[in-house]
């Protein structure tokens, strides 16, 4: 079944994402509304507002953080089945390919991969083909996952979409009911929609971002968002705690970086480098073109 979304009844309260998955983590599927929305470095990292969404499942993951030599950062689950990949060294393929895990569970890191198969992702410019891949990291993230309606009240059952933590701009409002239904139908509705959601889709869920020449227009999550892409995450409380946009970032001085976020000198200089525009070298140049 789907469901005339224009008959949905709105709660007044709003929540963010982190407040929602931890008052209703034991009780999904829930319908909600965003009310405001999240605008990412790209479009498979934003969120419009307006958007009905049915929010499937809390899931808390183990992913792997890769860099591709177009730049392209991106991250796996662990778990992921679906993709085999060879390790690279020295330029060529060692051993047969392996699961993700296997990978990660044998090799300290950097480690330099290719998948099976080019990775291919036509909703980034240019299309570009994801052949070799160096992972550099790996952290635990919580997602919410949903499946939005159409405006036709239609559930899109195989275009989930992944709704992380760090998108805290993001408040939405929870669906209470259906016009001509008892609160008893409406839940079993809801229940019946989630029911219909295949668990096999869950489970091979990308998210990718791309960092930026110029970070002045990044807001304040965003600005975060790049700190856990060069592992310094550490320091993203006090960003936060301290407002710091893409624009303000540009006056932090040094000496403030150090007394005021109480961050490392090595770690001021990388962020320092980073604002000029560095971006981290992995791998060799030479790996790079295998394939």
């Amino acid at each position: 079944m789907d469901m005339d979304t224009s008959k949905l009844h709105w709660g007044h309260q709003e929540y963010n994402l982190g407040e929602f998955a931890e008052k209703f983590k034991n009780s999904f599927p829930k319908i909600i509304n965003v009310t405001v929305g999240f605008l990412g470095q790209q479009e498979l990292d934003s969120i419009s507002s307006s958007t009905h969404i049915m929010v499937h499942s809390l899931l808390c993951q183990q992913r792997a953080v890769f860099e591709s030599k177009h730049g392209k950062v991106l991250s796996l689950p662990v778990t992921i089945s679906t993709v085999g990949f060879y390790i690279i060294r020295n330029d060529r393929r060692e051993g047969p390919p392996i699961s993700l895990q296997a990978i990660l569970e044998s090799n300290p890191l950097p480690v330099i991969i290719q998948p099976i198969t080019p990775l291919v992702l036509p909703w980034l410019s240019g299309g570009h083909r994801l052949d070799t891949l160096t992972i550099t990291r790996t952290y635990e993230e919580q997602l919410l996952i949903g499946f939005p309606f159409s405006s036709k009240g239609i559930l899109s059952r195989h275009t989930p979409l992944v709704l992380p933590m760090y998108m805290k701009e993001v408040r939405i409002a929870l669906a209470e009911g259906l016009e001509g239904l008892d609160q008893g139908q409406f839940e079993d509705a809801c229940a019946t929609l989630g029911g219909q959601i295949d668990e096999l889709g869950l489970r091979n869920l990308f998210i990718f971002q791309e960092v930026p020449s110029n970070l002045r227009d990044l807001s304040v999550a965003q600005v975060c968002s790049c700190l856990r892409l060069l592992n310094l995450d550490q320091y993203c409380q006090a960003f936060e705690r301290e407002q710091i946009d893409g624009d303000l970032l540009y006056t932090v001085e040094p000496s403030m970086m150090r007394e005021t976020l109480g961050m490392e000198s090595l770690h001021v200089g990388k962020l320092l480098r980073f604002r000029e525009g560095w971006r981290p070298l992995l791998g060799s140049s030479g790996a790079e073109q295998v394939g």
